[in-house]
Protein backbone atom coordinates (compact mmCIF):
# COMPACT_ATOMS: atom_id res chain seq x y z
CA UNK A 1 0.00 0.00 0.00
CA UNK A 2 2.80 2.44 0.91
CA UNK A 3 4.55 1.72 -2.40
CA UNK A 4 1.39 2.64 -4.28
CA UNK A 5 1.09 5.93 -2.37
CA UNK A 6 4.74 6.75 -3.10
CA UNK A 7 4.26 5.98 -6.81
CA UNK A 8 1.24 8.26 -7.02
CA UNK A 9 3.06 11.07 -5.19
CA UNK A 10 6.03 10.76 -7.55
CA UNK A 11 3.76 10.81 -10.59
CA UNK A 12 2.08 13.97 -9.36
CA UNK A 13 5.45 15.56 -8.56
CA UNK A 14 6.79 14.71 -12.04
CA UNK A 15 3.89 16.66 -13.54
CA UNK A 16 5.18 19.72 -11.67
CA UNK A 17 8.60 19.46 -13.36
CA UNK A 18 9.38 22.58 -15.39
CA UNK A 19 6.48 24.58 -13.94
CA UNK A 20 6.79 27.80 -11.96
CA UNK A 21 5.32 27.43 -8.49
CA UNK A 22 4.60 30.13 -5.92
CA UNK A 23 5.85 28.91 -2.55
CA UNK A 24 5.85 30.23 1.00
CA UNK A 25 9.42 30.16 2.30
CA UNK A 26 9.46 28.54 5.75
CA UNK A 27 13.15 28.65 6.62
CA UNK A 28 16.44 26.88 6.00
CA UNK A 29 16.47 23.48 4.34
CA UNK A 30 16.62 20.53 6.73
CA UNK A 31 19.51 18.80 4.95
CA UNK A 32 21.42 21.88 3.78
CA UNK A 33 21.18 24.98 6.00
CA UNK A 34 22.74 27.06 3.18
CA UNK A 35 19.52 26.57 1.15
CA UNK A 36 15.93 27.57 1.84
CA UNK A 37 12.82 25.42 2.13
CA UNK A 38 9.24 26.28 1.28
CA UNK A 39 5.91 24.68 0.41
CA UNK A 40 3.78 24.82 -2.69
CA UNK A 41 0.02 25.36 -2.64
CA UNK A 42 -0.38 21.56 -2.55
CA UNK A 43 2.03 21.28 0.41
CA UNK A 44 4.99 19.82 -1.50
CA UNK A 45 8.38 20.72 0.03
CA UNK A 46 10.68 22.66 -2.31
CA UNK A 47 14.37 23.27 -1.56
CA UNK A 48 16.20 26.03 -3.43
CA UNK A 49 19.13 28.43 -3.22
CA UNK A 50 17.98 31.79 -1.94
CA UNK A 51 18.65 34.63 0.47
CA UNK A 52 17.51 34.56 4.11
CA UNK A 53 15.50 37.77 3.51
CA UNK A 54 12.92 35.61 1.70
CA UNK A 55 12.00 33.62 4.83
CA UNK A 56 8.34 34.28 5.62
CA UNK A 57 7.55 35.60 2.14
CA UNK A 58 6.30 34.19 -1.14
CA UNK A 59 8.71 33.45 -3.98
CA UNK A 60 8.31 31.94 -7.43
CA UNK A 61 10.55 28.99 -8.23
CA UNK A 62 10.88 26.78 -11.27
CA UNK A 63 10.76 23.08 -10.40
CA UNK A 64 13.96 21.58 -11.83
CA UNK A 65 14.17 18.19 -10.12
CA UNK A 66 11.88 15.71 -8.36
CA UNK A 67 12.76 13.52 -5.38
CA UNK A 68 10.71 11.06 -3.36
CA UNK A 69 9.86 13.47 -0.55
CA UNK A 70 10.67 16.88 -1.99
CA UNK A 71 11.19 19.01 -5.08
CA UNK A 72 14.20 21.03 -6.19
CA UNK A 73 13.57 24.58 -7.35
CA UNK A 74 15.39 27.44 -9.02
CA UNK A 75 14.62 30.92 -7.67
CA UNK A 76 12.79 33.09 -10.21
CA UNK A 77 11.54 36.17 -8.30
CA UNK A 78 10.75 37.35 -4.82
CA UNK A 79 7.62 38.84 -3.33
CA UNK A 80 8.92 42.39 -3.81
CA UNK A 81 8.94 41.80 -7.59
CA UNK A 82 5.41 40.33 -7.66
CA UNK A 83 3.48 43.40 -6.44
CA UNK A 84 1.57 41.21 -3.97
CA UNK A 85 1.54 43.50 -0.98
CA UNK A 86 -0.21 46.80 -1.25
CA UNK A 87 0.21 49.82 0.98
CA UNK A 88 -3.48 49.96 1.85
CA UNK A 89 -5.09 49.90 5.25
CA UNK A 90 -8.21 47.75 5.69
CA UNK A 91 -10.15 50.94 6.44
CA UNK A 92 -9.18 52.31 3.00
CA UNK A 93 -10.65 49.23 1.34
CA UNK A 94 -13.82 49.37 3.42
CA UNK A 95 -14.30 53.09 2.75
CA UNK A 96 -14.10 52.46 -0.98
CA UNK A 97 -16.66 49.62 -0.98
CA UNK A 98 -18.98 50.31 1.95
CA UNK A 99 -22.70 50.75 1.68
CA UNK A 100 -25.17 51.65 4.41
CA UNK A 101 -28.51 49.89 4.47
CA UNK A 102 -31.81 51.56 5.41
CA UNK A 103 -31.08 51.04 9.13
CA UNK A 104 -27.68 52.75 8.86
CA UNK A 105 -25.71 49.49 9.18
CA UNK A 106 -22.55 49.51 7.10
CA UNK A 107 -22.01 46.46 4.93
CA UNK A 108 -18.97 45.56 2.91
CA UNK A 109 -19.72 44.93 -0.76
CA UNK A 110 -16.74 43.75 -2.79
Amino acid sequence: MQDRITQQAMRYSRHMMGTVQRILVEGPSVKNPMELRGRTENSRVVNFEGQPKHIGTFVDVEIVDVYTNSLRGKFIRGEDEMDLRRNLRPSDILAKHKQDDELGVTQFKP
